[in-house]
């Protein structure tokens, strides 16, 4: 198991909410909301996980590379203004680049908070990646994935602002990643059809 993952379950979770990822192979797994606190206790206040503002929910998400496995992961951890677990994702993408694993971890966090709530953060560590969707510096290599993500952002459903976290900050997210590389390189993926609202959206905005 990795080290970071062993970290996790070796921590104490009394008198902490658990927070439950479903697995459909695995069943379900419960994981400690504290997290953060646990991981990242000799830390300060200022690399502790921060509630978003009032009336906003937020997703944590992470993308991650695996070069022995040649394979990638993301992960979305969302929550309430509260701190309250609401639901999160985790799953493989192939083998790419560490910048469009983060991406694609964007977009699976818009993905999993469509319908959800119409006042979205997504907070990834990746200051490269916080850049390209804010617009502050373009990559003509990954005009796609900035396409797709532009596209959805401007939908007239909701308000969706990107933010930049620090690895403690993130450090929920940057767990589920590592977990989803732990289990496929044991043969177990998630079977949940990936982005299904994002390619619902795509299809919709051909017709129009």
């Amino acid at each position: 198991m990795h080290p970071l993952v062993s970290a996790w379950f070796s921590f104490p979770t009394k008198g902490t909410m658990m927070l439950p990822l479903h697995n459909k192979f695995t069943g379900l797994r419960y994981f400690n909301s504290s997290l953060i606190l646990s991981l990242s206790h000799h830390c300060d206040m200022e690399n502790q996980w921060k509630r978003p503002k009032h009336k906003y929910i937020k997703v944590n998400v992470k993308g991650g590379l695996d070069v022995s496995q040649c394979l990638a992961s993301v992960s979305a951890v969302m929550r309430n203004e509260y701190g309250r677990y609401i639901d999160s994702y985790k799953g493989i993408i192939g083998f790419t680049t560490p910048i469009v694993a983060e991406l694609y971890a964007i977009l699976y966090g818009m993905d999993l908070a469509w319908g959800v709530h119409d006042r979205i953060i997504i907070e990834s560590d990746s200051s490269e990646a916080i850049d390209l969707v804010n617009g502050v510096q373009g990559d003509s290599a990954l005009g796609y994935e900035l396409k797709i993500i532009d596209m959805w952002k401007a939908k007239k459903e909701w308000t969706v602002e990107f933010t930049l976290a620090n690895k403690y900050q993130n450090e929920e997210a940057r767990a589920v990643t590592v977990l989803a590389l732990e289990e496929a390189s044991v043969g177990v993926f998630d079977t949940e059809e990936p982005l299904r609202n994002m390619w619902k959206i795509l299809q919709d905005a051909k017709m129009e």
